[in-house]
Parts: structure tokens; sequence; C-alpha cells
């Protein structure tokens, strides 16, 4: 709790910048008429904010100072884990109270549509903490940034090769893997936790 109430006390200082872009996507969003804008900028942010902790521990030289404390390795792994899932999560929850808003504003609320949106979103958020926080364990803020971005286009890589290709994707397919994302998140989850532990013990502060 106390390596996640520190974390928590550094984002702290980014909340007014990030007050002053939620508030922009919002006019963008009622102005184009496109609560998606809105809904995934909100999970990108808070969850990206969760990744600048990485940063600001590297300026600190925080591990150092961390390992002298009686606390495992795995601890300081875990705590980032728990960190980056729960602004993940507060991202999702802030953006669906948002768009629940902007429908009630435009007189077009559909509630399992929302539900549903904000949960995909909350599950592109979890798989790419899988995918990122590793790399941070074992190149650093700064080689991984270059990485970072290649793993945040992915889909967009993806969806664009898929439609050059000319597959098409089945929606019974989609459907399937809907139903069974939350038991591949765990897998991914987990392996990642496992990962990033092994690449941290093996580091030298």
């Amino acid at each position: 709790m106390g390596l996640i109430l520190k974390d928590l006390l550094n984002i702290k200082n980014n909340m007014r910048t990030l007050i002053i872009v939620l508030a922009f996507y919002i006019v963008l969003a009622i102005s184009v008429n496109d609560i998606n804008l809105v809904s995934g900028m909100v999970v990108i942010l808070f969850t990206m904010l969760s990744i600048n902790s990485f940063s600001y521990d590297d300026l600190a030289k925080w591990d150092r100072c961390a390992l002298s404390f009686p606390i495992s390795r795995g601890e300081i792994v875990l705590s980032k884990y728990i960190l980056s899932l729960c602004m993940a999560a507060a991202g999702a929850l802030i953006s669906l109270i948002i768009s629940f808003g902007i429908m009630l504003y435009k007189k077009e609320v559909e509630i399992k549509e929302l539900l549903l949106a904000t949960y995909i979103l909350f599950a592109i958020a979890t798989f790419f903490i899988s995918m990122i926080i590793p790399l941070l364990y074992k190149f650093g803020v700064e080689k991984s940034r270059i990485m970072i971005i290649l793993v945040l286009g992915l889909p967009t890589l993806l969806l664009s090769f898929l439609a050059k290709s000319g597959i098409k994707i089945n929606e019974n397919f989609l459907i399937f893997l809907l139903k069974i994302s939350p038991v591949l998140l765990i897998g991914i989850l987990i392996l990642s936790i496992f990962l990033s532990t092994a690449i941290y013990n093996n580091k030298e502060f």
C-alpha cells in the first residue's frame, strides 16, 4: 500500500493538466457527436499516468532506496501492476460517467452498448499494461519509448493488414473472443507479472 500511495502522490501533480485535457475532449466529443472519442482518450490518459510513474522512479533513483526497505522485489513489481490496473479501472469508470452524461445530454442513452464499450476499453488497457511493463523493466523508460509506441500501434497495424489481405473476421468469432476475453486477459496478466518479476530480480542498481 505504501508503494502504491507513493506513486499516487507523484501522479497527483499531473491531475490539473489531466482535467484540462479531459474538458477539451468532452467539448470536442459533443461538438462532433462522437462519444468514443472521449471514452478512449480518458482510459488512455489514466493508463499512461501509471506508466509515467516509472519515469519518476528513474529520476529519483527510487529502486536503490526501495530495495533497502523490508519489501521484496516481487512486491515492488506487483505494486506497479496494481497501480496500473487501478488507474485503468478509474479511467474506464470516469469514461463511463462522462459518456453517460453526454448520452443524456444528447437524449440517446444506450446502456448495454455503453457498458460493453467501457469493458472493451478496460480490456485493451489491461492488454497494453501487460505488454508495456515488462519492456519498462527490461530496457528502462528511455529505451522503451519507441517500443511502447509500436505496442500501442499494433491493433491499427493488425486491422490494416487484415483489410489489405482481404481477410474477413467472422462476427461469431468476435463474440466468442469477447466471451473468453476475461480468461485470456488474466492469463496474459499473470504471465506478464512473472516475466517482469524475473527481469527485476536479475537487475542490479
